[in-house]
Order: C-alpha cells, then structure tokens, then sequence
C-alpha cells in the first residue's frame, strides 16, 4: 500500500520536480495561518479576562483567517489542475500507444478492463487532488498540534501524542484491507461492464427468452450482493473506526479536565487553551481519517494506469512510424501464406490453432474463403492481412517475406469489412471534394442516397439498418482504394437485390480495376464466381467441398 502512495505523490511531481516545494508552500502557510486564529483566540480570551483591548488579537485573527482561506484555496486548486492534468496525460499516454500494441495483446485486455482503466482510474487520479491536500494539511496539523500543546502542557502533549498514534496505527492497520477492497471493486466494475454489455448486445434474445431473463436477472442480483458486501466491509469499518476516533478525542478532551490537573501543576486557564489546541487537532486527525480512503483509491488506481502503461512498453508495440499508404508493397503481384501457423494462447498453453498453411494469392483474382463455423476463416483472414503475427512460417509478398516490423505496412494493402465491422463518424481525409463527390455517386450506387452523406469528413447518420450499416461500410472501403479487399460473409444482411448485385456486379468490376478480392462467403449458388475457393476446416486448407458446409 506505501509504495502506492509513494507512486501518487510521485506522480504528481513528474516532470515538475519544483510543483511540492509550491504545493507545501501554500499548505505550509495555510496550516500556520490556521494555528494563529487559534491564538489570537487564546489572546482575545486573555485580553477579556484582563479587560484590556480586544482590537490586536482582532486584527490578528481577521489576517489569519484571510490568509488561511486564500492559502488553503491556493493549495487546492494548485493540486486539481495538476492532478487533472496528471490524470489527462496518464490516459492520453496509454491511449496513443494502444493501437500499437498488437491485436492479440489487445484483445486480453478486455473491454470491461481497459475502459474501467482509462475512463474509472482516470477519473480517480484526476479527483485525487482535494484528498492529498487533506492528508498532507492533516498530517501537518498535527505536528504543529502536538507542538503547540507541549508549549503549554507536556504532560498534555505526552497524552495526545499517544492518542494521534493510537488514531494513526488504526488506520495503517486498516490500508491493506481497504486496499484489497477497493482492488476487488475494480475488479466488479470491469465484469459489470462486461455484463451489461452483453446484456445490451443480447437484448433481442433477453426479450423473447423469459428464462434466460430469470437467469440473467438472477446473475445481476448475486453479482450487485457480492459487490454490495465489498463496499459495506470497507466502509461500514471505516466509519466504526471514525466514531472510535471521536470518542477517543472526547476522552482526550475530559483526560485534560479531570485527570491531568492530579498529576501536573496546571490550571484551569491552561486547560481550557490546551482542550483548544485539542480541538485543532481533533479536526487534523478527522481530517485524515476522511481522505485517507479516497487517497488509498487514487493510489491503487494510479498503480493500475503505471501497470497497464509498463505493459505497453516499445518491446511490446509495433513500430510508431511507417508509411501511411502502400507504400514499399504498393505494386506488389502475389501475396503468399507459405506454412504459416498461429495459435491462441490460453493460459499458458495454445488454444484453437490454425495451420499449417500454404496459399499463393494474386491481383486481379476472386478468391472466395469457405468453412463452416468455427473452422478458422476469421483467424486465417486476420493472418493475412497483418492483424495476427504468425507463430511460424511466412507471409510473402512477390516472394520475399514479410518482416515482423513490415507488418503495418502489409496492413496498409488492405481494405476490410470484417463481420463485426464498425462504421466511425469521422472518415480520414474524407473532407475533400473529390472525396465527397465519389462519396455522393457511391452511396447512389449502393441506395444510400438521402438517407446519409459524407459531409467535412463526417458520416451524417449512421442509425442505419444492419445492411445499410454494411452498404456504408463498403462506401467507405472502395473510398480508400486499397489494392487488397477484404469482405466477410458481407452479402448476409442483403435483400436478393444487393446480394446479386454484389456476387454478379461489384467483385468482378473489382477484380477487373486490379483488385485482389477475398471473400468469406456460405453462398453455394454463387461459388462459381470466384477464380479460385479455399475451404477451411479444423483450422486446414483442404479442397473445397462441392456445396457449402453450413452456416
């Protein structure tokens, strides 16, 4: 938990080694400007009781207090910003590098994880400023509170030192269970995203199927109790130990009434001025005891935002720059698998696999890829273009072989419409003329005329139906002109005039432009078309079956 904190407070000063020395600055001079509205308290009391002029220690606590609130906000928006800011970097840091990190690597990440990481820790990190504020003026507070009683009363200091260390060894004692439960928490949050995600993808089904709703239903409320339990056990302690700390100060407070003056030479005065400085440092240790669970939060979730940024280390990523476009491969004649194999890992040994596999692709050719579910064509497709690095074996593009470093360029032949394909808003360079004319004619050419456009480089409406979603996606495909076109399974959510369109118009005009066109497709009447089809099954290229294999 201290190498934690140690990891917050670090964080806050990276790149600003001189940002503490202000910080303590303006805390240091808030906690000063606090203990003299005590004592000019405790000068305009005496003055009372003398019946002297009270106009001095007026003065005295009116600058005090002045100084203490813009001191004090000083501090706190000092730390906001920089935290804010902290946290701003922390993600964008993650986030620049992400489409780096390749695919497969990506992928174990998971979608729950990665956007509790980014969006949660983020948020945590970036709140986090008001708590360590707290801490750090409470911890000081308390030193000078301490200090401030021995002025008066060693024998008072001796005791409400024992009762600020008792108040701290609690609450060290309890980091390391609040830690393991705001951890488990993260942890919840990732899987409830994960769930209600599924729940949202799957609302069809949930719908017309009552008992899978009974036990999805069912799943939530044990997943919301364990969740619950977590937050109760960490909180309901928490406050316990804030009433146990109440009572201890109140203790502290009639120690000094009834106990101290039988032991030590001190009058009521100095009781009543000590149960003053008592009260300050009530409200330090008060202080801390409330930031101190947002701070342990803030801490494991700036951990977790260094933990995912270390794993995305440059060993891991792929290269920042390479050319944007073809670029080396640009005229290439024949893309070839020559025994490549891949396989998933899965928790330390491999998981489905595909290969070896053994495939010489040409320009200007259909290739249709074949297989029944699950037989590997997405994995295969995700091979070819780039996506995955294959274990063993080669890519070769006119003969030479594809370098692991020579994968973003190998990527950059394709244009792809995968069959979870999402359409983005804003299309690079799509705000061009030229761009948009070719864009208008396009989405004539596939219905989509008036009921959406490409306008300054962004799609106008994308609440399309599923196979006006795929006519959109195939717009904005042939927009790139890439050499290699990549379609899975594209004609499935078509209406018999697209899907005729597409097998008996679109892919033959595009293998005669000089295309090399790849399609997934179960569309027996249709196999014909293709110059050539390669069928997959259990992860092996075998000779096509004479109709499909199901879907």
């Amino acid at each position: 938990m201290l190498p934690a904190l140690e990891t917050l407070y670090g964080l806050s000063a990276r790149d600003d080694p001189s940002f503490w020395r202000r910080a303590l600055s303006w805390v240091g001079l808030s906690a000063a400007a606090e203990w003299a509205t005590l004592y000019a308290v405790i000068l305009g009391l005496a003055a009372l009781r003398a019946g002297e002029s009270t106009f001095v220690p007026l003065l005295l606590f009116l600058g005090a207090s002045a100084i203490y609130y813009w001191s004090n906000l000083a501090a706190n928006v000092l730390m906001r910003l920089r935290m804010n800011a902290v946290a701003r970097r922390s993600v964008e840091r993650i986030a620049a590098r992400l489409h780096r990190l390749p695919l497969l690597g990506f992928e174990s990440l998971g979608r729950g994880m990665l956007l509790t990481r980014l969006l949660g820790d983020g948020n945590r990190l970036a709140i986090a400023g008001r708590p360590i504020i707290t801490l750090t003026s409470g911890l000081l507070n308390v030193v000078i509170a301490i200090v401030f009683i021995a002025s008066l009363s060693l024998e008072a200091a001796v005791v409400a030192s024992a009762v600020g260390l008792l108040v701290v060894a609690v609450s060290i004692g309890r980091l390391y269970r609040m830690s393991e439960g705001f951890s488990a928490i993260a942890r919840d949050e990732a899987e409830l995203y994960e769930f209600l995600r599924d729940q949202h993808r799957g609302a069809l089904a949930v719908r017309l199927h009552r008992p899978r709703a009974a036990a999805l239903g069912g799943a939530y409320r044990a997943f919301s109790a364990d969740l619950e339990r977590t937050r109760v056990d960490i909180w309901s302690h928490h406050f316990e130990r804030q009433s146990a700390y109440t009572a201890l100060v109140y203790g502290l407070l009639g120690i000094n009434v009834f106990i101290l003056p039988l032991f030590a030479e001190i009058d009521s005065e100095l009781v009543r001025e000590t149960n003053l400085a008592v009260l300050f440092l009530f409200y330090a240790l008060v202080s801390i005891v409330f930031s101190l669970p947002k701070v342990i939060e803030s801490a494991l979730a700036t951990e977790r935002l260094e933990a995912l940024n270390a794993s995305l280390d440059e060993e891991h990523l792929e290269p920042a720059e390479h050319t944007v476009g073809r670029g080396r491969f640009a005229d290439f004649s024949t893309l070839s698998l020559d025994e490549v194999s891949f396989a998933y890992p899965q928790r330390g040994r491999r998981g489905f696999s595909v290969g070896p596999l053994t495939a010489r692709l040409r320009r200007g050719e259909i290739v249709f890829i074949t297989g029944r579910n699950g037989s590997g064509k997405s994995t295969f497709l995700k091979i070819l273009c780039g996506l995955y690095a294959a274990d063993t074996g080669a890519i070769r593009i006119d003969g030479a072989p594809v370098e692991r470093d020579d994968l973003p360029h190998l990527r950059a032949l394709f244009g792809t419409i995968f069959s979870d394909h999402f359409v983005f808003e804003r299309v690079v360079d799509g705000d061009s003329p030229d761009v948009e004319d070719r864009a208008e004619a396009l989405f004539a050419e596939m219905g989509l005329a008036g009921k959406t456009a490409l306008t300054g480089g962004r799609i106008t409406e994308r609440a399309l139906s599923t196979g006006q979603l795929r006519r959109l996606a195939m717009v904005l495909t042939r927009l790139r002109d890439r050499p290699v076109l990549l379609f899975d399974e594209w004609a499935a959510d078509q209406d018999p005039e697209f899907r005729a369109y597409y097998y008996e118009l679109l892919l033959p005009a595009l293998r005669d432009a000089g295309k090399l066109v790849i399609a997934v497709t179960h569309d027996d009447a249709h196999f014909g078309l293709a110059d050539r089809t390669l069928h997959l099954h259990n992860g092996r290229l075998v000779p096509a079956e004479p109709r499909s294999g199901g879907s």
